[in-house]
């Protein structure tokens, strides 16, 4: 799984040229489509890897357990992957991400059945990647909130 961003600190003047995120995301993918609307824009990316973010509640969302368990990853990760991979690549270019994807996993399972090891994708992901392919820039059906309305979520930045 990429690593992505928890914390990130925009100049205005980049919010003022791109605007803000786009809100057809509900999670993931959402700072990967910023910071690629920024590199187009004309803004260079810097990456600071000695920040910390510490989320003292568990985080926003269990894909990272889940694919460390191989459980299937909840929709709207391969929904904000089809919506990325179409609006900056097309839907030619979401087709192609998904068929080198398949091609790499049959590689991959064909090792695995050589060397008799168990498969490390989660559940179902052969086809959860083609979610959306029709339509992929729809806008998503959001899940419920498991936060209350009034709850603090607070980050420490921790050197």
């Amino acid at each position: 799984m990429e690593k992505l961003f928890q914390q990130t600190l925009i100049r205005q003047e980049v919010i003022e040229q791109i605007g803000l995120m786009d809100e057809g995301y509900f999670m993931y993918f959402d700072d990967v489509d910023y910071c690629h609307s920024a590199k187009n824009a004309g803004w260079n990316i810097l990456h600071w890897p000695y920040a910390r973010v510490v989320h003292l509640r568990r985080g926003s969302g269990s894909v990272k357990s889940d694919v460390k368990a191989r459980k299937r990853p909840r929709s709207y990760l391969y929904a904000s992957r089809s919506r990325y991979f179409a609006k900056f690549y097309g839907i030619f270019g979401l087709w192609l991400a998904n068929i080198c994807w398949l091609l790499g996993r049959s590689i991959a399972w064909i090792r695995e059945l050589i060397n008799n090891k168990q498969p490390h994708t989660c559940e179902y992901q052969e086809q959860d990647i083609w979610m959306n392919w029709k339509e992929p820039l729809q806008l998503p059906i959001l899940p419920p909130s498991s936060y209350e309305k009034n709850s603090l979520i607070l980050l420490l930045l921790v050197p």
